[in-house]
């Protein structure tokens, strides 16, 4: 009796599983959710959504889903997987994060295009229940326009995330199942709401995304508590290419709080690869930033035009190579709220089209440990900023100056800052820069140059202005010319610089 009882109880769960769990076995959509294709993605939803509790969405069918209109909204706690029985040898990527991408992908949901007037789908899919995850399926050519055909106005939304604790993994979103076709949605994540991950640390859980229109960004973002961690975006499988050329912003954060954003390679967006406008508690580490194969914008821009004070943030053991600017901090910034307290240490930053860092409307910015070198203007430009603090970094062969500080305008353009340290390990390293060491333009005030080592730069040393005393002179000591008040310069090794 307890050997029947208990087979019973195995065809019961057995029963169980196989009901919460929906196949597709058609690409077919009729656009009915009265009566829609037996077998088709848009039923497998509206019956999971049935389900009062989680359920499974599986594929047998492979090919191109492209439905005349928008699919349900997922409405309960669904699982969509692309791998799930390997239909045509799907399978997860297992490649690290810098080599080529490996997932095989058989599903594709695609929309009709930039050239669709509406009413037609705006979005790919809708997560509406917290604990969705896609997983392993191509998003791609949500981008339709309005009547008059303007982008945004009509749509265009890849997968769509208005709840909290979703997570997509392993997609591929803005291209097709091979990852090499440029297929951009207007958004190719907009995540609405709180604690959502998009990758994962597991190679398996590796995204692909790219393109997005008229600067919405691949991954677009109003919600508190993200993790975006070990995706590709913007390149295509390779790493090699720009998926999407003409394509602005990647990923875009806007008025949230506790965001990370980690090890990820980002590049090939024209405006800016990361866009972060008043977002507090956020940490970006670990990413391989802009590529020295595409040309991009500013690697990291920091804005703040909100009435908060982002307080903490830090930006650490990132690669960010071939941008206009390396981390741009303050710019479209309100002067009276300014970023403070940002930690910017280990980071690698180079060839720049322009500066590596530069500090606008920025306060207590802290410094440390960089390599900042062969960028094509200055290593670090401070500009309207105060109470900076640089120690340890090595800032070489820059096409400018190594550190500028202040510009030509009217008024206090620098206030404070420190630069070296009076322990000699821990000073900077300022050499073979084709400008100055440190060029201080103008209206600077209060800055500490203490225990850096400044040599074999083109022009000047230390081009300071007056008030500069007791420091350490090589070949060709510097002159002051530009207008400083209360300058302290101490015991920094400046020598075989290039101008007397």
């Amino acid at each position: 009796m307890k050997w029947r009882l208990f087979a019973l109880l195995l065809c019961s769960c057995a029963a169980l599983l196989q009901a919460d769990t929906f196949t597709v076995t058609t690409i077919d959509d009729n656009g009915d959710d009265a009566q829609p294709t037996p077998g088709s993605l848009r039923e497998a939803i509206l019956q999971a959504n049935a389900l009062n509790g989680p359920s499974t969405i599986q594929f047998t069918a492979t090919g191109i889903i492209q439905p005349p209109k928008d699919l349900p909204d997922l409405e309960q706690p669904i699982t969509i997987d692309g791998y799930l029985g390997a239909p045509g040898g799907a399978k997860p990527n297992d490649a690290p994060i810098h080599e080529a991408n490996n997932a095989v992908i058989t599903v594709e949901i695609r929309g009709v295009g930039p050239g669709y007037m509406q009413p037609g789908p705006i979005w790919g899919l809708c997560l509406e229940a917290p604990g969705c995850i896609v997983r392993g399926i191509a998003i791609s050519n949500f981008a339709a326009t309005n009547d008059s055909g303007i982008f945004g106005l009509g749509g265009g939304v890849g997968l769509l995330i208005g709840v909290e604790h979703c997570k997509v993994e392993g997609c591929f979103i803005g291209t097709d199942t091979t990852g090499t076709l440029s297929l951009p949605n207007m958004y190719g994540v907009l995540i609405q709401d709180d604690h959502n991950t998009i990758g994962g640390h597991d190679p398996g859980a590796r995204n692909l995304l790219a393109g997005e229109f008229n600067r919405q960004g691949t991954i677009a973002n109003v919600g508190n508590g993200i993790v975006i961690e070990g995706n590709t975006i913007g390149l295509d499988v390779t790493g090699k290419r720009v998926l999407c050329p003409g394509q602005q912003i990647g990923i875009s954060h806007l008025f949230v709080t506790d965001v990370t954003i980690k090890n990820n390679i980002i590049a090939g967006y024209g405006s800016a690869n990361v866009l972060c406008t008043a977002v507090d508690k956020l940490v970006i580490a670990g990413n391989t930033i802009g590529a020295d194969l595409a040309p991009s914008g500013v690697g990291i821009a920091l804005s703040n035009d909100n009435l908060a004070y982002p307080t903490s943030v830090q930006i650490f053991d990132n690669q960010i190579s071939g941008n206009t600017y390396g981390i741009k901090l303050g710019e479209n910034s309100y002067s009276d709220f300014p970023y403070v307290g940002v930690q910017i240490f280990r980071n690698v930053i180079g060839k720049s089209e322009l500066d590596g860092i530069w500090l606008k409307f920025a306060q207590d910015t802290y410094i440390e440990g960089n390599t900042i070198s062969e960028n094509g203007r200055h290593g670090v430009r401070i500009n309207k900023a105060s109470h900076s603090i640089m120690t340890g970094n090595k800032i070489l062969k820059n096409g400018g100056d190594g550190i500028r500080i202040g510009s030509s305008g009217v008024g206090l353009q620098a206030f404070g800052d420190v630069i070296g340290s009076a322990k000699s390990k821990d000073g900077n390293v300022i050499s073979y820069n084709k400008g100055n060491g440190i060029k201080m333009v103008s209206y600077v005030e209060n800055e500490v140059i203490i225990g850096n080592e400044i040599t074999h730069n083109g022009g000047m040393g230390l081009d300071q202005g007056l008030f500069s005393s007791n420091n350490s002179l090589g070949t060709f000591p510097s002159r002051g010319r530009m207008l400083i008040i209360g300058e302290l310069s101490l015991s920094n090794t400046i020598s075989d610089n290039g101008k007397p």
